[in-house]
């Protein structure tokens, strides 16, 4: 969940792997300069690309550039690859050679906006699902370029063990990204996860909550 409170000064306060950011000039009209900042849309599970276009416009209308991760809702179909791994029937799945086709996918947007930016720094905006897959791409395939990593509604920890009627939906994912890169995992990298009410929230009233968290 996000910790503490936003906050309302010039820069970036990062607490206990948190990172909150200053509103700056709200209702102030889209610059025409080189964007400050870059934002990567990741996709959640059976989402795809056009779900995010009026978020996308909405970053890039305060001077932000934005991209959404190329993803079809039939992609998803290739998860079930995995049917195949017998660690997926135990629960012990890695996310790898599993979701190689949508971190892959990432790789490649994320290339696109770091020469559409020239340069500035990028956040992961990462909605359900694309929050464990944020964290296995940070792991896998670095940081360079990446200084904030932010989730909506996405899960980080494994059912408790003994929990009665909850099944882990990764198989195995979940702990595996709790064991490999647990918590903020990256120092260099600033973290802010939001889940339940505050998600929804932040949905509803994005031109103004989400974009403190953006710029």
């Amino acid at each position: 969940m996000l910790a503490g409170r936003l906050s309302t000064h010039t820069g970036v306060v990062r607490r206990e792997g948190v990172v909150c950011c200053s509103d700056k000039a709200s209702g102030q009209e889209p610059s025409t300069s080189a964007p400050s900042r870059g934002v990567l849309i990741l996709p959640g599970l059976a989402n795809n690309t056009t779900d995010y276009i009026s978020l996308a416009a909405n970053i890039r209308s305060r001077g932000l550039g934005a991209k959404v991760v190329q993803i079809q809702r039939a992609d998803w179909s290739r998860n079930a690859a995995a049917l195949t791994d017998i660690n997926w029937w135990k629960g012990t799945l890695k996310p790898r050679p599993a979701v190689n086709w949508y971190l892959n996918r990432v790789g490649t947007a994320l290339d696109e906006l770091k020469r559409e930016v020239d340069g500035a720094p990028i956040t992961l905006l990462c909605h359900s699902a694309g929050g464990w897959l944020g964290r296995v791409f940070m792991l896998d395939f670095g940081v360079t370029g990446i200084d904030r990593y932010i989730t909506l509604g996405s899960p980080h920890a494994p059912p408790p063990p003994g929990a009665q009627g909850v099944v882990d939906q990764t198989r195995g994912i979940l702990q595996y990204c709790q064991d490999a890169c647990p918590g903020a995992h990256h120092p260099e990298v600033g973290h802010c996860l939001s889940a339940g009410i505050l998600a929804r929230l932040l949905a509803s009233v994005q031109s103004h909550l989400l974009l403190l968290l953006l710029l």
